[in-house]
């Protein structure tokens, strides 16, 4: 029946003008191509992957866990998250915001993990690092387990994560490596893969099984991050040498201030870059991660608008440390709003600068921090006249960590002026003071 048809069509063009037959030839080749892409075609590459997903998931899944916060007048879970074993003697990792209200609050919480087996066994957090996220466990000894791999990837190696989504059973996620974040405060990987909600804490591996991260966080639409395993490698080393557990307020506040310490010493150590605004050099981008964004507005739009001109300098680190699902600390941020006016007298002109002499918004309950405590005054620099307020308060778990605000703005001309806010959480005094103070002088005129 083929070659009958072929026939016809042979016969049909030998009658056809060439210029038929060129376009018939045509119509026949594209007819061709838009089948061979409609039809499915194997790829090699994709099944070979899918097929080591398989039995990656099926040698490993002895030694992933869920991790479970229980609370305990209920009996009922309370959170959900995943671990694995990273030892034959019992330990296992996962992330430190998984256990946190359990270390926060043991009289309310406790700790179980349920295995590949359906048995649901109790746990003890040992050890944690709350600024890269992560908690050693001691359950039950294992005889598998993972093995910690820190050797540098290469950019676009297919790896792997598993976990248990949504409390839907475990999973394996395949994805691409693409390497840390470098604009990040706290090292991170970008893994290519979709991490949901109770896969935190989960374990993410390469091709042989060896761990290269631990899940952490999603940015949605195939963005996810890591924890690199050099971090959970030292977690673990210290864990392995606790007979207690060390997850006290103080050995947290310990590790807080060493991280503040190490940032701000770095920053107010260096030269402070400057940009220009308005007619004044100010502090511009003062890290690699710290990023800055601009923005002009003129409301000068009809009749009835306010004739006021406001060019916006933001800049801010993009991380923070998860202490709890009410604090988050480790923040710097600092927004300059230069404001000028041709037609507002000076007592409307300064009623819009008021608008932007606001302190920083910090987040946290009573709870977690105390009341503001605040000083206001008139500085003078560089011959200019500058309304300034501080404001600091304490954490009350960590009292040597504070919030502090600086907020600033120049009043000597009616028609022109700077507002400057400032904000720093999980900062010590000292630091704080020192960084308000680079502020200031580092502000200049231009002539």
């Amino acid at each position: 029946m083929i070659s009958k048809t072929f026939d016809k069509e042979a016969r049909l063009s030998s009658l056809m003008p060439r210029w038929q037959r060129l376009i018939r030839c045509y119509q026949i080749l594209l007819a061709t191509s838009l089948l061979a892409l409609l039809l499915p075609v194997a790829n090699p590459a994709h099944a070979e992957t899918g097929q080591q997903a398989r039995e990656l998931f099926a040698s490993l899944r002895q030694q992933v866990h869920q991790i479970r916060i229980i609370d305990i007048g209920s009996g009922n879970k309370h959170v959900i998250g995943s671990g694995f074993q990273v030892s034959t003697d019992g330990l296992i990792a996962t992330n430190f915001h998984v256990v946190s209200d359990y270390v926060h609050h043991p009289e309310k919480f406790r700790v179980e993990y349920f295995n590949d087996a359906g048995q649901a066994l109790p746990v003890t957090v040992m050890a944690v690092d709350v600024v890269h996220d992560l908690a050693i466990l001691r359950g039950e000894t294992s005889e598998h387990w993972f093995n910690i791999n820190t050797s540098a990837l290469d950019k676009g190696e297919r790896i792997f994560s598993m976990g248990n989504p949504h409390d839907l059973g475990m999973t394996i996620i395949e994805g691409t490596y693409n390497g840390e974040l470098q604009q990040s405060r706290y090292r991170k990987i970008l893994f290519s893969g979709s991490l949901n909600p109770g896969m935190s804490g989960g374990p993410a591996f390469n091709g042989q099984g060896e761990i290269i991260g631990v899940n952490v966080s999603t940015g949605g639409d195939q963005i996810s991050f890591l924890v690199p395993a050099q971090y959970l490698q030292q977690l673990l080393e210290r864990a392995r040498n606790l007979s207690e557990p060390d997850i006290s307020e103080n050995a947290i506040a310990d590790s807080l201030l060493a991280d503040q310490q190490s940032f701000y010493q770095n920053l107010l150590n260096g030269p402070f870059a400057t940009e220009t605004l308005g007619q004044l050099q100010v502090p511009g981008k003062l890290d690699d991660t710290i990023k800055c964004w601009g923005n002009t507005n003129d409301d000068r739009g009809g009749s009835d608008s306010i004739d006021l001109n406001v060019i916006t300098l933001s800049c801010q680190t993009d991380d923070d440390i998860f202490l709890s699902s009410d604090l988050q600390t480790g923040e710097l941020s600092y927004r300059y709003h230069w404001l000028t006016t041709k037609d507002l007298n000076g007592t409307q002109f300064y009623s819009q600068v008021q608008g932007f002499y606001r302190h920083a918004s910090f987040g946290g309950s009573r709870e977690d921090k105390g009341a503001f405590h605040c000083d206001d005054s008139v500085v003078r620099l560089q011959d200019k006249d500058w309304k300034v307020s501080t404001c600091f308060r304490a954490y009350r778990r960590y009292p040597q960590l504070l919030d502090a605000s600086l907020i600033m703005a120049a009043i000597n001309d009616p028609h022109a002026s700077l507002v400057v806010n400032l904000g720093a959480s999980g900062i010590s005094r000292e630091n704080a003071l020192a960084l308000f103070r680079r502020f200031m002088e580092t502000l200049a005129w231009k002539s």
